[in-house]
């Protein structure tokens, strides 16, 4: 089967191709009030790059429960991931980005609960990276985090470590979860 292209290590075969890929791409501009006349608006910045896929999914081609299961993992651990359409020297790399959402109906089941077709809705946002910060797993950070601040880690949670000018670090743990002094 020739390939459609790979969203990390998801590759999608031209039997589970998109059924539909959108891009949305914008512009930033602040208003500027003054008195006695209407605002001036001036461009700050591109905005990120949203980009969506639907899929469909058939037991046939590829193991629906398993393909969600690890996007779905990628979603929460924040995973970046490498977006290309096309392999090999016809590959067009479309760059890197994280999935905000997924969105999957179930089509078709076997008896069981095993799912034969799923169609999903994968939600990307471009990754930006800032050339400072620097990804450290949770699993790395959470034990010493646990100790000096009381955060009990989730499955859920991220830690970044971002260094400053001059090498001083800050590890920052960002959950729905954790709970900081109390705080939510």
């Amino acid at each position: 089967m020739k390939p459609w292209g790979s969203l990390g290590d998801t590759t999608f075969e031209l039997l589970t191709a998109p059924v539909e890929f959108s891009v949305r791409e914008g512009m930033d501009y602040h208003q500027h009030k003054l008195i006695n006349t209407r605002p001036r608006i001036e461009r700050t910045s591109a905005k990120l790059q949203e980009l969506s896929l639907r899929v469909r999914w058939h037991r046939d081609a590829i193991n629906p429960e398993f393909a969600l299961r690890s996007l779905s993992d990628d979603m929460r651990n924040g995973t970046v991931l490498d977006f290309v359409k096309g392999q090999g020297d016809t590959g067009i790399y479309m760059g890197q980005v994280v999935i905000t959402n997924i969105e999957h109906n179930v089509i078709q089941e076997l008896p069981g609960g095993l799912i034969q077709l799923v169609e999903a809705t994968l939600s990307l946002l471009e990754w930006n990276p800032d050339p400072v910060m620097k990804i450290v797993p949770v699993a790395a950070a959470a034990p010493a985090l646990k100790k000096s601040r009381g955060i009990a880690p989730s499955s859920e949670a991220t830690a970044t470590k971002k260094a400053y000018k001059g090498g001083n670090t800050r590890t920052v743990i960002t959950s729905d979860k954790a709970k900081v002094g109390g705080r939510p």
